[in-house]
């Protein structure tokens, strides 16, 4: 079998490959800090997970709602602005090229 090649098919190769290289370097800072914002976010849900659960608490006092209802009211608090990150990682992620460039 014989395969017609252009000559500088190689070195247009090797141009894209840097251009990618390039590319990931520029980005992986902005990497490291939004695991920085991630892990200083996460301490401070630990953090304020009593007083959270306080203010709930006094919320189902005030207005009556089962426990039920504020105990899912307090994993919301928490598990909403997690999915929300990982949906936007995941979704910049799986962007075409076209995307990430506008």
């Amino acid at each position: 079998m014989h395969l017609d090649l252009p000559r500088n098919l190689a070195s247009r190769t090797q141009f894209r490959v840097r251009l990618r290289a390039e590319e990931l370097r520029e980005k992986e800072p902005a990497k490291k800090f939004v695991w920085l914002i991630a892990a200083v976010s996460w301490a401070l849900g630990v953090a304020t997970a009593p007083w959270v659960w306080h203010g709930v608490e006094w919320l189902g006092q005030e207005t009556g709602a089962p426990r039920l209802l504020l105990q899912a009211g307090f994993v919301l608090w928490w598990s909403v602005p997690p999915l929300v990150a990982a949906w936007a990682a995941l979704s910049e992620k799986h962007a075409t090229p076209a995307e990430q460039s506008e």
